[in-house]
């Protein structure tokens, strides 16, 4: 089977996906579940900042643990594209790695869906209450677009254990 065989289709199809819901999650997470306030007192400048995701997850919020699951993700992404672009596909070896990826992103989003949901229905302190449903929806949204990105890597996974097969 050659480079258009429906398993490799399969993998760029999920590959971008994957890609796509990371960058929305980032989004959605940013502008419905972050409630930052600046106040300005002549040359004093402060600002408030809370997460309307959940509570506290460890020292930092789980806003900020949700970015770093995503740049993470992200990056060992780039990482690996850059990598077989640049050996070539990694002297014919890319197959192997792609099957890496997708067991890493898997196995990492997995974990992550896992820490998200389980804090994401936690109630919000009362400083921090929600002004609207849209947020109760975002918050209600951001565990199940994290389970998505599960079964992309996980079909990703799938695909190219067969691409791999195959070739």
């Amino acid at each position: 089977m050659g480079a258009c065989s429906p398993c490799n289709i399969l993998f760029h199809v999920f590959s971008i996906c994957t890609s796509i819901l990371a960058i929305l999650i980032a989004i959605l997470v940013s502008v419905k579940l972050m409630d930052v306030s600046v106040s300005v007192d002549g040359t004093n400048v402060s600002y408030n900042y809370s997460c309307l995701l959940g509570t506290d997850y460890g020292s930092s919020s789980l806003c900020t643990y949700t970015y770093v699951v995503i740049g993470v993700s992200l990056a060992v992404s780039l990482a690996v594209s850059l990598l077989q672009c640049l050996t070539c596909n990694l002297c014919g070896l890319g197959n192997i790695l792609d099957i890496l990826l997708a067991a890493f992103g898997t196995v990492w989003w997995a974990v992550a869906s896992g820490v998200i949901a389980s804090h994401a229905n936690d109630p919000l302190p009362p400083s921090a209450q929600p002004a609207s449903d849209s947020v109760s929806t975002a918050r209600d949204a951001v565990p199940i677009m994290t389970y998505i990105e599960v079964g992309l890597f996980a079909a990703m996974f799938v695909s190219s254990i067969f691409r791999c097969c195959r070739t």
